[in-house]
């Protein structure tokens, strides 16, 4: 199975690219990655990520560090990572993380009305 989140939303309306959320799962292993993609904000998309995002991963990650394939890779920080040959369960847990993660920056950043402005000109 196939998932991608689109964040076709973001893109229609601001003409500003969106995120990038990708996961194939398999019966045994899935493989996932994220990142702030095609976005021409990535620097206010970075700073407005909720920091707490790297941890949660990290954490998901050594709880199921047990149950994993010795082949299972973890590659991440801050607002892009991907896994591969994790297991279909912590693939999905991490791909709702993210989702909610990155819906939650993308109208953060509507909020800020810092969209298209360069990071001299972002209001507080």
């Amino acid at each position: 199975m196939i998932l991608r989140q689109k964040f076709n939303y973001f893109e229609v309306k601001h003409h500003r690219g969106k995120p990038y959320l990708f996961a194939k799962l398999n019966k045994v292993t899935a493989h996932i990655s994220w990142s702030d993609g095609t976005l021409f904000d990535e620097r206010l998309f970075n700073k407005l990520i909720d920091n707490e995002l790297d941890n949660k991963i990290h954490a998901l990650w050594e709880e199921s560090r047990q149950t994993l394939s010795t082949k299972s890779v973890y590659c991440g920080g801050g607002s892009s990572g991907s896994m591969y040959f994790v297991t279909p369960a912590l693939a999905m847990n991490i791909y709702r993380l993210v989702t909610k993660c990155f819906l939650n920056t993308l109208k953060a950043m509507e909020r800020s009305g810092n969209i298209g402005k360069s990071p001299l000109e972002w209001s507080a």
